[in-house]
């Protein structure tokens, strides 16, 4: 019970990080976030920007992508590598205990 519970919070802090990473970028370095198609995040959207799918699928490409490369404007803030590298591991973490989770269900 304790997994469920761990692996649902911990997916919604990488959310709610991912998040305030967009909107570093949207503060910060708004025409790096134009150039990256105006995404917009799970719970926190631009005022003026209208909901879409375009959005989405850029927040999912975006957000995949910085798992394994770090954005220069990332790497001049020390805030945002804290970030990216908790969201890091909050993913490692959940991704092993979900490989564990099913091969042991395997040797049941």
């Amino acid at each position: 019970m304790i997994f469920y519970i761990w692996i649902i919070l911990s997916s919604i802090v990488a959310c709610i990080l991912s998040d305030v990473l967009l909107f570093i970028e949207y503060r910060n370095h708004n025409h790096l976030w134009v150039t990256d198609k105006m995404p917009y995040g799970i719970f926190w959207k631009p005022f003026y920007n209208k909901v879409n799918l375009r959005g989405a699928l850029t927040y999912n490409r975006l957000t995949l992508s910085w798992l394994f490369k770090t954005p220069a404007w990332m790497k001049l803030d020390s805030t945002t590598l804290i970030l990216i590298w908790i969201i890091r591991s909050i993913v490692l973490i959940n991704s092993a205990l979900v490989i564990f989770a099913f091969t042991s269900l395997l040797w049941i």
